[in-house]
């Protein structure tokens, strides 16, 4: 019985060989070799489904070398008795793309974006690339660790990605991990002590609201530039043509069909800024907005409602809207009676970033980009550019129009709950913080509120009694002949009621007396 018991220890222990390879160098000129020397790491040789299988642990402690080969040898095991690989081997077994595939398929069937879910494996990848040579081998789900994860996020810090970039990615890969554990493909989420980056340390874009005067300039030149630049562009050609020039593609008169599309393209688009200030809400909401979302039925209690599956926050939610949005959005379906109510409201008038930045252009908001040496920057078509960073490194941008209803909101006094609850916010803080310009608050005139400076109490420096200071009395003999000699004072004090005199002003009775030998400087100004 011991000797057959041997037998099979032995021939498990031989179902996986625990080796350091060996290498080589030979001298071309003589084909002797000249060197030899071992792998540091260790490597398991074994015979898996009649494959030869020679496979690197990637460690040099034995230890964790014998435990890995252990758990390959486990599964040899159960395989060779017949016995149904576990949860852990059958993870091991596939390549680790699809995990991620498994992930992103649990995105998709929980209702995630196609647009996030792209921005989750974007940062999988390039993450998994990055600290892994063959992440898509099998076998590699054991194998990850938070620690090159962190050394490859502190790179691309280095190399200037932003803060929210970064946190994009740290968020991906916490809840890869979170996946992994939950689907007992790991017992721990390797990404777990991640932890995001300060974005207030390094925010790239931060935007500047408009004034009212901007948005009303803002408003009239969307109205107005789309006619007004097709007739300037027409009698360009026609002078051309009357001076001689060969006929081009553009034409030289503004028909009145063609002035009639160009009108309703520049309400419209004036209507989508409008819409945009008066609401808050953000480019995709507009685009995803149709007329069955509009209650514009009761001029005082008009509103917009922002489905679910529209809003960011995958909740139903509703803005309401002033008197004069819900006649100019009543007028539009008034003119676009014949599509049905499942139409974009907003859509077919959104403007590109480049569109937005003609109109600030031509509203005299942001001035237009100039080169390095002083030129005007055009595109491929030859038209302006804008340069919408000012001085102070603030953006203008089309995001900006949801940071101007923000800042309006709190200029006009609304309570901050309220801009919140507006904006549809998670919290009062980012509202406050992110949303909300300082330049559109009246700060002089939130100063000049407070009281004026004759009512304040007026500052009185005073001095201790007069007397020889302490340095010029020498050193103390003893801490008891001062206590002796302080003792007499006290008594004085309390019985005379004069001890609050302090610094020559008559300190009122029932308060604390002061500190004995104190010579102090005070001052009883407000600060």
């Amino acid at each position: 019985m011991a000797t057959t018991r041997r037998k099979t220890k032995r021939a498990n222990r031989d179902l996986v060989r625990l080796f350091h390879p060996t290498w080589t160098r030979v001298d071309p000129a003589t084909c002797r070799v000249v060197e030899r020397g071992e792998v540091a790491t260790w490597w398991i040789d074994y015979r898996e489904n009649g494959r030869r299988i020679r496979q690197n642990l990637r460690t040099e402690n034995r230890t964790d070398a014998e435990r890995l080969a252990g758990e390959v040898r486990e599964r040899l095991r159960r395989a060779a008795v017949g016995l149904a690989p576990t949860k852990v081997d059958g993870v091991r077994a596939l390549p680790f793309w699809r995990h991620v595939r498994g992930f992103l398929g649990t995105l998709r069937a929980r209702g995630a974006v196609g647009q996030y879910r792209d921005d989750v494996r974007l940062c999988l990848y390039k993450a998994l690339r990055a600290t892994h040579p063959r992440p898509w081998r099998p076998g590699a789900t054991p194998d990850l660790d938070v620690g090159p994860v962190a050394a490859y996020l502190v790179e691309i810090q280095r190399r200037g990605l932003g803060a929210r970039s970064v946190n994009r990615r740290v968020g991906a890969l916490r809840a890869f991990g979170r996946w992994l554990v939950e689907n007992r493909r790991t017992p721990f989420n390797p990404y777990a002590g991640l932890r995001p980056v300060n974005v207030e340390t390094d925010r790239r874009r931060v935007r500047r609201s408009l004034s009212a005067d901007e948005v009303a300039r803002l408003l009239e030149a969307a109205r107005t530039r789309p006619l007004a630049e097709a007739r300037a562009t027409a009698a360009a050609e026609a002078a051309r043509r009357a001076a001689g020039a060969p006929p081009r593609r553009t034409a030289a008169e503004v028909t009145e069909a063609a002035a009639a599309r160009l009108r309703a393209a520049g309400e419209g688009r004036a209507l989508v800024y409008a819409l945009a200030v008066g609401t808050g809400l953000r480019r995709g909401e507009l685009a995803r907005l149709r007329w069955q979302d509009l209650e514009l039925g009761d001029r005082e209690a008009g509103e917009v409602r922002i489905p679910a599956a529209s809003a960011k926050s995958r909740r139903d939610q509703r803005v309401p809207l002033r008197g004069d949005l819900v006649d100019a959005l009543a007028a539009e379906r008034a003119r676009r009676a014949a599509e049905p109510a499942s139409a974009p409201a907003v859509a077919p008038y959104l403007p590109s970033v480049e569109t937005f930045g003609r109109d600030l252009i031509a509203a005299g908001i942001v001035p237009p980009r100039r080169d390095a040496h002083g030129d005007l920057e055009r595109d491929r078509w030859g038209r302006l550019v804008a340069d919408a960073t000012d001085d102070e490194g603030r953006t203008v941008d089309f995001h900006a129009l949801r940071t101007t209803f923000v800042s309006l909101l709190a200029a006009s006094g609304v309570h901050p709950r309220v801009a919140q609850a507006l904006a549809r916010h998670s919290t009062v803080e980012l509202t406050m913080r992110a949303y909300t310009d300082l330049s559109a608050l009246n700060l002089r005139g939130a100063v000049e509120g407070l009281p004026a400076a004759g009512c304040l109490p007026s500052a009185c420096l005073y001095r201790a009694e007069p007397g020889p200071s302490e340095a010029s009395q020498g050193p103390i003999p003893g801490g008891a002949e001062r206590a002796d000699r302080s003792k007499p004072r006290r008594k004085e004090s309390r019985a005379t009621g004069t001890s609050g005199a302090v610094c020559g002003v008559a300190r009122p009775e029932g308060l604390e007396p002061p500190t004995p030998r104190s010579e102090v400087w005070c001052s009883i100004q407000l600060s």
